[in-house]
């Protein structure tokens, strides 16, 4: 079991929270994960936790947008 440390804008990180999804399209970074592995979310540019937990599944793909459609960038 390993341990992984999620880091975004709080505003992003507290809405990933919410839904229960991290919208990080990099099988590279996170691809790794797998159901049981702890999870630290932390507000990157505050540098403090938001919250802990455990992974529920490991990586997959979900085309899905996460993110509100304003912090999109065209």
């Amino acid at each position: 079991m390993r341990n992984w440390l999620i880091c975004l804008p709080r505003a992003d990180m507290e809405h990933c929270i919410k839904i229960g999804k991290f919208g990080l399209n990099r099988k590279h970074i996170m691809g790794g994960i797998k159901e049981g592995d702890g999870v630290v979310c932390c507000a990157s540019k505050d540098w403090k936790i938001l919250a802990v937990g455990r992974a529920t599944s490991q990586y997959y793909l979900d085309t899905a947008k996460v993110f509100f459609e304003r912090w999109l960038v065209s």
